[in-house]
């Protein structure tokens, strides 16, 4: 997962490590340290998931919404921590409103094992306590702030329905919203009406993130800007430049130029 790059070339390269999450709440995990250990203001890459970022320098816990663009306002500044992807549920849970309220923006949950967790030796270690807290427990339960209020049930005011959480798992790999409502059995004007609703952003807006962020993470890894676009499905190089222009205010290019001056050997972003 991709969440932000520095607004500005750090002086020294940062450092990140990640780690794939299974189950209902949670996508993947990513530590983060900036090279020089000061605090760098971050551009919110367009992103098809929420992300929870645990600031270890502020105790802050911020919670960003899905995004169509990027974006650098508002609170985008952190040093060292550790980001988490989360499922729509996951975040809609945490959040305790609908995810289509954090769309677009960045909101602070009151997380009191934040700081806890940045105790802890290791970053293998602060993983194995994220997946502890962060999978349901044999009484169906799911408490990341800490009690146990949160019942998977009880709280389906707050989470998507069955029809759109699925939508959303076949939008990260199926680029045709059509597709995805005749294999649900479902009329497409109504999905796209509920997954506004309920997400905050279109469905096919949910699709094209998707791609991007698998075309911005292959240029990352090196690709050049061919090989991106086709990793990310995208028609041509062109059909991949516009988009970046337009949501990142990058060309492939130069995203890929930056992104490999900033991070040494198998590092990647601060906050990705």
């Amino acid at each position: 997962m991709l969440h932000s790059i520095p607004a500005v070339a750090p002086s020294a390269p940062c450092f990140t490590r990640a780690r794939a999450a299974a189950g209902p709440f949670t996508i993947g995990y990513a530590a983060f340290e900036a090279g020089d250990g000061h605090p760098v203001p971050h551009l919110l890459l367009p992103q098809n998931f929420p992300v929870l970022i645990l600031d270890f320098d502020t105790g802050r816990a911020l919670l960003t919404g899905p995004r169509a663009a990027s974006a650098s306002a508002g609170a985008t500044t952190w040093g060292r921590g550790v980001s988490v992807g989360l499922t729509p549920g996951g975040a809609a849970l945490l959040a305790e409103m609908p995810i289509s309220e954090i769309s677009g923006r960045t909101v602070e949950v009151d997380l009191s094992w934040a700081t806890h967790l940045a105790e802890l030796p290791s970053w293998a270690a602060r993983f194995a306590w994220l997946d502890t807290r962060f999978s349901p427990r044999g009484d169906a339960r799911f408490s990341p702030r800490g009690d146990a209020r949160f019942s998977l049930r009880g709280d389906a005011r707050w989470s998507p329905s069955e029809v759109v959480t699925t939508a959303w798992w076949r939008l990260q790999r199926t680029p045709r919203v059509s597709d995805v409502a005749t294999a649900l059995g479902v009329p497409r004007r109504r999905l796209e009406r509920d997954f506004r609703r309920q997400i905050g952003l279109a469905p096919g807006s949910v699709a094209r993130t998707a791609r991007l962020q698998r075309s911005l993470t292959a240029l990352l890894r090196g690709a050049p800007p061919a090989a991106a676009a086709v990793t990310g499905g995208f028609a041509d190089q062109p059909h991949l430049t516009r988009t970046m222009r337009d949501l990142v205010g990058l060309t492939p290019a130069a995203f890929r130029a930056f992104v490999q001056d900033l991070t040494p050997a198998r590092s990647v972003p601060s906050g990705a």
